[in-house]
């Protein structure tokens, strides 16, 4: 029997399995590898892991067979740690104040990557050099994520500053309640496999940023706006107010059209080369309209309440 007197030191771990596996060839994005440790938040880090610690956390995650015991054909060269995490009330906790899931899911807005919770866990630490490793188990979602770009499914260390500007700036002012809808509308979005189930949460999260309840149409105001035109409208005076937001008015209804194509039963299957491109503009128009907002406090501000989003963005 290991003695362990005294606290440990609560470490929590979330690993990025084989993400070069695509990256063959010529890839979209090069391959630029992490060799140290960086800093996003003053907890949370960045970093490569040494290859026998990363084995422990995989082998503790993986689920094991009777008299099975295949041998592991991929690695794990990076992954987000939270140093000192919290252990108060159950020291079996992982990310109880969901401080790591938020660094990667804020990481997905710098650059999506399929960084998901299927190789995550709480490491306890003692002073003898008894290590404790407890594998996390998601039960709110899926702890898979997936990307449309294979070839580019990645972080590098550049992104680092980016990422870490990112996290600081939500961690010291919180978004609307709106925006915060629409990150996790992106992030449902980010754990699912299936582009017909993708889509519509990515336009759900555009809708919870510029909908308001029970709106008339300005031109005449004994009927409803469309919520067709109401889409299009707003994410055009988005676009208008940001050029890097800018999305052209007949690829917007077209968005809005397939979407709800696939709410109402009409799957695609698998996308042809222009619906991949229209759903890389959607996936891509949330992710920026969603960085901004947490960057920019007085952008977040224009999707504070309906009396704001119809001030910023009236329809035509």
């Amino acid at each position: 029997m290991v003695s362990l007197e005294g606290s440990p030191r609560v470490t929590d771990v979330v690993l990025m399995p084989s993400p070069y596996a695509h990256g063959g060839g010529q890839p979209a994005r090069k391959i630029v590898y992490f060799e140290n440790s960086y800093r996003i938040t003053d907890e949370v880090w960045l970093a490569n892991f040494d290859t026998d610690f990363a084995k422990d956390i995989m082998d503790a995650c993986q689920q094991r067979g009777k008299n099975f015991d295949p041998i592991r054909q991929y690695g794990a060269p990076y992954g987000f740690v939270r140093t000192e995490a919290p252990s108060a009330g159950n020291q079996l906790h992982f990310d109880s104040d969901a401080r790591l899931f938020s660094c990667v899911a804020l990481s997905r807005l710098v650059h999506p990557t399929s960084l998901g919770f299927q190789i995550s866990a709480r490491v306890l630490e003692w002073e003898n050099g008894h290590r404790k490793i407890v594998p996390h188990a998601p039960d709110r979602f899926n702890a898979y994520a997936f990307v449309t770009d294979t070839d580019s499914n990645w972080l590098v260390p550049s992104d680092v500053p980016d990422i870490s500007r990112v996290a600081s700036a939500y961690f010291r002012l919180k978004p609307p309640q709106r925006v915060l809808s629409a990150m996790l509308d992106f992030e449902m979005a980010a754990r699912n496999y299936y582009v017909d189930v993708r889509w519509p949460l990515l336009v759900t999260g555009l809708e919870a940023l510029i909908h308001v309840s029970d709106e008339h149409d300005p031109r005449n105001p004994t009927r409803y706006a469309g919520s067709t035109r109401v889409f299009v409208d707003r994410l055009l005076a988005v676009g208008k107010a940001d050029p890097a937001l800018e999305v052209d008015e007949a690829e917007l209804r077209t968005i809005y059209d397939s979407r709800s194509t696939l709410v109402h039963g009409q799957a695609f299957g698998q996308l042809d080369q222009r619906n991949k491109e229209l759903y890389r503009t959607t996936e891509n128009l949330l992710r920026r309209i969603l960085k901004k907002s947490v960057l920019e406090p007085t952008f977040a501000a224009t999707f504070n309440s309906d009396a704001a989003i119809g001030s910023a963005y009236p329809l035509r």
